[in-house]
């Protein structure tokens, strides 16, 4: 029986290696699917894994490691674009200030040439020289009443008399002669100095006549109503006759300046001469030519009273014109205009 039981066929030992096989087999599927359960693989699958997810990560990391860099690089331009922003606003800033700077320069120094050009004037007026008075020759303009040589005249005073010939307070201002140096030195010595109106008026006349305006001052005399003034008398003081040029001429007289008279001469020769033509030729009426005349009359007249000559100056009219057949007979009739006038002017300022 023993024999039996250890001796096997060829057929019984394949069959159980199969079987064996087969166990093994199935012990050995048994165990993967365990570890596939519990997470664990096999090594082969374990690396691979382990190269996919290193693959993985490496991925991830490319990506993070872009998306970083995309996330700096637009943190950079944003802090670049930040950065030019400031860097514009200051520019603008300092651009803006540099303007006002500059237009505040400008202003300056507009500001200042203005400050120069005004202290040029001033120093040009002052740097203005009169003519040295020579007493010897014209002592007239030496005398204590006109003083041009020990108070010499400024630029200043020049400008104030072109405005003003009188002085402040309203009186003559016999200074005002200074303006003239040296015409007129005889003149002017005789009605100022030595209150002499008749030696004034033949004086006068002689420097009238050398400069052509006789006629003019012939329109003057009549207009103004010298012809027709009896008030005036050869013993009439300085204070008398600014009373009587108020009575006339109100406080006008006080305000007249050199530059009016002056306009008055510049115009004698020719506006007169062709107003008188154009009434004689029919083109104007009487009334504008005695228009013409009182005006520019007047204004001698005053600048006369401003000066301090008006009393001498009624005497030089009655003395050279108001007489004279010749321009009686041109210009007499002015006088009763004249007359009736002044008399229409002292009704209304005794009304008042």
């Amino acid at each position: 029986m023993m024999e039996d039981a250890s001796t096997c066929t060829e057929s019984e030992v394949e069959t159980a290696e199969e079987q064996l096989f087969a166990s093994m087999s199935m012990e050995l599927l048994q165990r993967d699917l365990r570890h596939t359960k519990v997470g664990v693989l096999p090594a082969e699958h374990l690396a691979l894994e382990q190269r996919e997810n290193s693959s993985l990560i490496d991925e991830d990391e490319l990506i993070v490691g872009k998306e970083n860099r995309i996330a700096v690089d637009e943190g950079s331009m944003a802090a670049q674009q930040r950065q030019n922003s400031s860097l514009t606003a200051e520019e603008d800033m300092l651009v803006g200030k540099e303007n006002r700077t500059a237009v505040d320069e400008g202003s300056k120094t507009r500001d200042t040439e203005e400050e120069e050009e005004e202290e040029v004037d001033e120093e040009a007026e002052d740097e203005v020289q009169e003519p040295t008075v020579n007493c010897s020759e014209y002592p007239v303009f030496c005398d204590s009443k006109l003083n041009c040589s020990g108070n010499p005249m400024t630029a200043a005073d020049r400008a104030a008399w072109e405005k003003q010939l009188a002085t402040p307070d309203g009186h003559a201002n016999l200074r005002s002669w200074c303006m003239v140096y040296p015409m007129y030195a005889t003149s002017v010595s005789k009605c100022i100095v030595e209150d002499s109106k008749l030696e004034y008026a033949q004086a006068m006349y002689e420097d009238q006549s050398k400069a052509q305006l006789t006629e003019a001052d012939a329109v003057y005399c009549f207009v103004a109503g010298h012809c027709n003034n009896t008030e005036v008398t050869g013993n009439t003081t300085l204070q008398e006759a600014e009373g009587i040029c108020s009575e006339r001429y109100g406080d006008r007289w006080k305000g007249v300046g050199w530059a009016d008279f002056m306009g008055v001469v510049s115009r004698a020769r020719e506006e007169m001469s062709s107003t008188k033509q154009a009434w004689s030729e029919g083109r104007a009426s009487w009334s504008e030519l005695v228009a013409l005349a009182r005006q520019e009359a007047e204004i001698s007249a005053m600048a006369a009273c401003a000066m301090g000559n008006y009393q001498c100056d009624v005497f030089y009219c009655q003395a050279n014109y108001c007489q004279n057949d010749d321009y009686l007979q041109r210009f007499g009739n002015l006088s009763w205009a004249a007359a009736t006038w002044h008399g229409q002017a002292s009704s209304k300022r005794e009304k008042a």
